[in-house]
């Protein structure tokens, strides 16, 4: 093989490189393989001198961080794209060169860097919003199953449990994109090859007396990126998952079954926790990690969901207020000659709470209303007062009647403190009620047909 065969060849092999880079290497063996020939070798005897050449491409290729064993009929998605990214980068630097040439410090490393990363940047950030897209579906299929599945405040923790396991899916992922993308930005330098550091010790030598490159200036402003968006978030969630954890633990030497749910509480907390470390040896040039923990984690996270869904079926639920509610209950009859309005105030009643019943034995305009309250959150009063009002104009005057149920809270902490406790009491028993209703006024409002075509009930 001779010079312009071995030149070729070399040449057909680093197409992954771009264009300033491989026409840099040819110059190098170019200048070698001439000195060669004056020293008294012919060209055969000089191309031969180098070995293999595709050991020698493979180390050419080791240098610039990319896999040795690429092919160009056998190389991967990824490693077309980072060729793709290499070309596109190096001609938006070769173009922008030409209109900065005027600058002296213009940096040609420097230039295909910055491009290079622009680009990476911009698909990065379209494979998030992506990604983004796929698990708001995820959440809110979660929501729907889980939110509608089971009663308050039961489904709001899974809920919350689901958000946070999605939202570490989401995270782990993320890392692992960035990753990809920008690993080679983190690694060392010094894993060139002996025999190809020669080649580039001029192009070294000229970046040291450049001294810091625009392409230094952009990885510090990666890692800065990284620790503020991503590490920083991670350490707050973290400290959160592992509060619930303690929590779970409480609640689990209290009596409650939440075995499952401590299981998959330590699971995110080891999987955010390696994410946050994964991050600082990425950003600290050490991306040595064993994946054991990680598949651990989600071993732990996996049975937890198991155990705990198990344990979720084997509860019993009571559409109906808990045992120990002290209800009073309100009756008072009023009399209505005009159009009625009940307003019912405060209460968190459901129309399924106002019950209207027909009694033809009582005389026109006359109501009877039975109000049922929990005693221990609420004092209620009625109230009524008669008003002229103007339709807009559109009718004459309309008298109207209004009749104000009112519920003035006595002490909210005291009341959460009593729903509380009867959660707590009625899991430990594999039990489940309504606790809205601790907090519902139950409404009866008897009366004859006529008087009930006349009422309408208004609840705020």
């Amino acid at each position: 093989m001779n010079k312009n065969e071995f030149l070729s060849a070399l040449a057909k092999k680093l197409s992954v490189l771009n264009d300033s880079e491989k026409e840099d290497i040819i110059s190098e063996y170019t200048d070698t393989i001439n000195e060669k020939v004056k020293n008294g070798m012919n060209e055969k005897e000089a191309v031969k001198d180098f070995g293999d050449i595709d050991d020698l491409a493979k180390e050419i290729l080791k240098a610039y961080k990319i896999n040795p064993d690429y092919e160009n009929n056998s190389e991967s998605f990824s490693q077309k794209s980072e060729a793709a990214i290499k070309r596109g980068a190096g001609k938006i630097a070769d173009f922008s060169r030409r209109l900065a040439s005027k600058f002296k410090n213009a940096n040609e490393l420097s230039l295909e860097l910055l491009f290079e990363i622009v680009i990476k940047v911009f698909l990065v950030l379209i494979g998030l919003a992506i990604l983004g897209m796929c698990f708001d579906c995820l959440c809110d299929i979660g929501e729907g199953l889980l939110g509608h599945s089971f009663v308050s405040p039961y489904s709001e923790i899974l809920v919350t449990i689901w958000y946070l396991f999605i939202f570490s899916i989401f995270v782990l992922l993320g890392v692992m994109l960035v990753t990809t993308a920008f690993k080679k930005y983190f690694e060392g330098n010094n894993q060139k090859s002996s025999q190809h550091k020669a080649l580039n010790t001029k192009k070294e030598d000229k970046q040291v007396k450049n001294g810091t490159t625009i392409g230094d200036v952009l990885i510090l402003i990666v890692k800065i990126f990284v620790i503020v968006w991503l590490i920083v978030p991670l350490m707050f969630m973290d400290l959160l998952a592992i509060v619930f954890l303690v929590l779970t633990i409480v609640y689990l030497i209290k009596g409650l079954d939440l075995f499952g749910l401590s299981l998959i509480m330590i699971g995110i907390v080891s999987v955010i926790t390696y994410l946050i470390i994964l991050l600082f040896k990425l950003i600290l040039n050490k991306t040595k990690l064993s994946i054991i923990p990680l598949i651990v984690s989600t071993l732990f996270i996996i049975v937890g969901g198991v155990m705990f869904t198990f344990s979720v079926m084997s509860i019993d639920y009571y559409d109906k207020a808990p045992k120990g509610i002290k209800m009073e209950t309100l009756t008072t009859t009023l009399n209505v000659n005009e159009n009625a309005h009940i307003h019912y105030n405060n209460f968190y009643n459901r129309e399924q709470d106002i019950k209207k019943i027909t009694d033809n034995t009582l005389k026109d305009g006359e109501i009877k209303l039975d109000i049922a309250y929990n005693k221990d959150c609420y004092n209620v009063s009625v109230d009524e007062e008669v008003i002229k009002e103007d339709c807009d104009g559109t009718c004459s005057l309309e008298v109207v009647h209004y009749i104000n149920i009112n519920a003035d809270s006595i002490d909210d902490i005291n009341s959460a403190k009593v729903a509380y406790k009867l959660f707590i009491d009625n899991l430990k028993n594999k039990k489940v009620y309504n606790y809205h209703k601790i907090f519902t006024g139950n409404l009866k409002i008897t009366a004859n047909e006529a008087t009930l075509a006349k009422i309408a009930i208004n609840n705020y």
